[in-house]
């Protein structure tokens, strides 16, 4: 059973999904937490314990800033594949944090930002 430290936030972003530093997938996200995010369309063929590095863009004071982000795949299966975060770096934390508050109080999901 999987233990959570932060609770889960419903956001709608894309991801693209890195392996080595080679793009491998192109995902929508379910929900996201400080230490997470699920994912549910696009990551499913990753077995448990790929070390992917996740990306995603927001919009914020007006610029787009990517975020990538080093993850470990810990389930997969065919609703949704969850990746723990491997950060510490302050930005992405506060930046995930950021979402996560913005989402809570406007209970619909994140505008994705897309950037290809």
């Amino acid at each position: 059973m999987e233990h959570r430290w932060t609770t889960r936030v419903p956001v709608a972003l894309d991801v693209m999904l890195y392996q080595r530093g080679i793009p491998v997938a192109v995902c929508r996200s379910q929900e996201i937490s400080a230490q997470g995010i699920s994912l549910r369309e696009g990551a499913r063929r990753f077995q448990r314990n790929t070390f992917l590095e996740i990306e995603f863009a927001l919009r914020e004071k007006g610029e787009l800033c990517r975020y990538r982000i080093p993850a470990v795949v810990m389930h997969s299966s065919e609703q949704s594949t969850g990746l723990m975060f491997d950060t510490k770096q302050p930005d992405v934390v506060a930046a995930i944090r950021r979402l996560m508050h913005e989402e809570t109080r406007s209970a619909q999901p994140a505008q994705a930002v897309s950037g290809r």
